[in-house]
């Protein structure tokens, strides 16, 4: 009448997953990676096309588990950030308002990551049946 869950399940497909997470091999963890790393550079180069700036990136993956992300621009740190200039007709510092590109970029880029790697482990557990 009632099936139950047992908790011996539980921990027989908890063990089934640990084993079939360890197969994981390097190689997929990077593939999975770069996806996430295309997603960011691709809105953070929309933010500051949209600001009128080009900006070159590059991507260094650090291990299996994560990629370090560098902006190279010209006056990118300014720009991005905001700055002090003099001006000489009022001789007053005046504060530029930064364009915060890189962050604009990462907060778009949460949802599509955030769906990425829902896809990525629903295909882990599609595999391991």
């Amino acid at each position: 009448m009632y099936d139950f869950f047992q908790t011996e399940d539980l921990k027989l497909w908890e063990e089934d997953l640990k084993t079939h997470l360890r197969k994981i091999s390097f190689e997929e963890k990077i593939l999975e990676l770069r996806k996430l790393n295309d997603i960011v550079e691709e809105n953070i180069k929309k933010f500051a096309l949209y600001y009128g700036k080009d900006v070159n990136i590059v991507s260094k993956v650090l291990d299996s588990n994560s990629i370090e992300i560098l902006v190279d621009m010209d006056n990118g740190k300014k720009i991005n950030n905001g700055y002090i200039i003099y001006d000489d007709s009022t001789k007053e510092y005046k504060f530029i308002l930064g364009q915060h590109f890189i962050e604009k970029g990462l907060q778009a880029s949460e949802p599509m990551i955030l769906e990425e790697l829902d896809n990525w482990m629903a295909s882990l557990l599609n595999e391991l049946g």
